[in-house]
């Protein structure tokens, strides 16, 4: 997968060179994050403020719009959530259709392009 300044996202045939599809309407698209399976790419773009999830296999596309600009996105080990960090905040989505599950303040996200998470009973 690519991004690039001419506003789009791009999945390729490793092998082949093929172009599978693509995704449009970013003006600034930053990167994209396959899933664990391989099956699903999640991109995030600073404009639109949005993350958009592309289910690969059916070609179907999901976005969430965002409040800031998503300094770090990643999928959960079993590719079920992701986490993404905006501004500083951190918020947690189930699967499809990726409801918000949970959101974290203060020190869970930071422009230092790390994400920190803890259990609520030993953060302090």
């Amino acid at each position: 997968m690519t991004t690039s300044y001419d506003n789009t996202a791009k999945v390729w045939d490793a092998r082949k060179g093929d172009l599978l599809g693509d995704l449009t309407g970013y003006l600034i698209p930053l990167d994209a994050v396959f899933s664990p399976d391989g099956t699903r790419a999640l991109t995030r773009a600073s404009f639109p403020l949005r993350i958009s999830v592309w289910d690969l296999t059916e070609n179907e596309i999901v976005t969430l719009q965002l409040e800031n600009t998503a300094y770090q996105a990643a999928w959960s080990p079993d590719g079920k959530s992701i986490l993404v960090c905006e501004g500083n905040v951190a918020r947690l989505y189930g699967s499809i259709p990726w409801p918000e599950l949970a959101q974290l303040g203060g020190e869970a996200a930071s422009l230092d392009d790390r994400i920190r998470l803890w259990h609520e009973q030993q953060r302090n």
